[in-house]
């Protein structure tokens, strides 16, 4: 209940004696999942805590979800020492225990993790996004990628060869004809295992297209996905610019998408 997390927070929390608060489950699981449900704070209890997958009231399988009172209050901040648990209290009731594993002073905000997520999950998912997030991701589409092999080797990707070869990377990568969608990524180490498989792939048909070794194609295509990308940002930052006439109640919206823009370009210009 909103008393119990009152109460919790009244003094200070210490990591060494596994600080923790008790979230009573009156409500029980939700037993069926209407779509109302989806759009309000709920929970899937099996990321929460892997006990639950084969909780019995979990009809749906371990992908149904419950209403936590007081549990949805908290705030996620990026790697957060937290942890939850399901557990029996004395009176044979389920409890959903909290543990900080970091020392809060009375008064402080107690925050969780809501899990890795790059900002434009946080964004689509949650409504905000972080300037500071080590989960960060740039991200590319087929044509992205397409077009950096046209503009880096011309000799070998021309329109026409591209068109011809587009149906079966679309297939190969599973993609719908024409879909827009984010198949690729890289994050603050390099190209992740999505963006490397494209890779690879093009350097195949690249190896089929000519009979000379390319060693460079991975690293330059790379820099011009980028290169390519970071302008694409600073053209979309400048447009935001211009937008100053926002219904009332979008400028945090406007907010966020400025952070979404200016991370993905410090990731970029970083990996640069």
């Amino acid at each position: 209940s909103s008393n119990a997390f009152r109460d919790a927070i009244k003094h200070p929390l210490k990591p060494r004696k596994k600080p923790h608060f008790n979230f009573t489950n009156k409500s029980k699981f939700i037993l069926n999942r209407p779509h109302s449900l989806g759009l309000c704070n709920s929970e899937i209890p099996s990321l929460l805590a892997p006990e639950c997958e084969s909780h019995p009231l979990l009809v749906d399988g371990p992908g149904s979800r419950i209403l936590l009172p007081a549990f949805d209050v908290l705030n996620h901040k990026d790697n957060a020492q937290s942890a939850l648990e399901l557990l029996q209290n004395r009176e044979n009731e389920e409890v959903w225990r909290l543990t900080a594993n970091e020392a809060y002073k009375a008064g402080d905000q107690v925050f969780i993790s809501y899990g890795n997520r790059d900002n434009l999950k946080l964004f689509f998912i949650y409504g905000f996004c972080m300037r500071e997030n080590s989960d960060n991701l740039a991200l590319f589409d087929l044509d992205d990628l397409l077009e950096a092999c046209i503009k880096i080797r011309p000799n070998l990707f021309s329109k026409d060869i591209i068109k011809r070869i587009k149906p079966q990377l679309e297939a190969a990568v599973g993609t719908n004809r024409g879909e827009d969608r984010a198949m690729f990524s890289l994050d603050s180490k390099g190209p992740r295992d999505s963006l490397m498989g494209g890779l690879n792939m093009m350097q195949q048909v690249s190896t089929q297209l000519s009979t000379a070794r390319d060693d460079e194609f991975m690293k330059d295509i790379t820099k011009c996905l980028q290169d390519s990308r970071s302008e694409e940002i600073r053209k979309c930052l400048s447009k935001l610019d211009t937008l100053d006439d926002l219904e009332e109640g979008w400028s945090d919206t406007k907010r966020f998408i400025r952070i979404l823009l200016e991370s993905e370009h410090a990731l970029l210009e970083m990996k640069c």
